[in-house]
């Protein structure tokens, strides 16, 4: 097995996280196809995991992208009433841009909720990143909404006024809600 990490990994770590995985992926596949792939990454491992009641062949950790898929879920405008166009038309171009029109989910951002089910035998660092992921999306909908990074949006404390108008107007018409479910008996005791 040759380790090409060390030479790649000064390249992947200067793109963009998409793009380094897209490129990733598009080498893997390359390599695949030559019938070399196995010299790279020997046999693939394969020890299936359940998480969040979902069956994975292997213990990877979770998807890329799952906060992507969130907001994805989030900004969705099923069939939107007047009260949901405008909450559409007060977003900037860049969030307009990001919105669906998805008739099987909520017709609006209001109405949305993340559901997580995990199963039994989900450990609590899982369930949490998953979460997490849940409660990023939602800041990454606020914070794009008002011009700030998320990590800025995070950071406004409400102290003041001008901080508190920016909490507000980022969270208005998009509250986070983010449902338990009741686990799978799948797993653990």
């Amino acid at each position: 097995m040759i380790n090409t990490y060390p030479l790649l990994r000064p390249l992947l770590f200067s793109m963009d996280p998409e793009a380094a995985h897209d490129f990733s992926f598009a080498q893997l596949d390359r390599l695949e196809r030559c019938g070399l792939l196995s010299r790279f990454i020997g046999e693939p491992l394969i020890k299936p995991v359940h998480v969040c009641g979902i069956a994975f062949r292997n213990p990877v950790g979770l998807a890329a992208g799952l906060d992507k898929d969130f907001k994805e879920f989030i900004m969705n405008f099923g069939a939107p009433d007047e009260d949901a166009a405008a909450l559409f038309n007060s977003f900037p171009a860049s969030l307009q841009s990001q919105a669906l029109r998805k008739p099987d989910s909520s017709d609006h951002p209001g109405e949305a909720v993340i559901s997580i089910k995990t199963n039994r035998g989900t450990s609590y660092a899982v369930f949490l990143e998953v979460f997490d992921l849940a409660k990023k999306a939602y800041f990454d909908v606020y914070s794009e909404r008002v011009g700030l990074t998320s990590d800025e949006y995070r950071a406004l404390t409400g102290d003041d006024e001008a901080s508190k108008a920016l909490q507000d107007k980022g969270k208005a018409g998009i509250p986070m809600a983010i449902s338990i479910a009741e686990p799978d008996k799948v797993g653990g005791n």
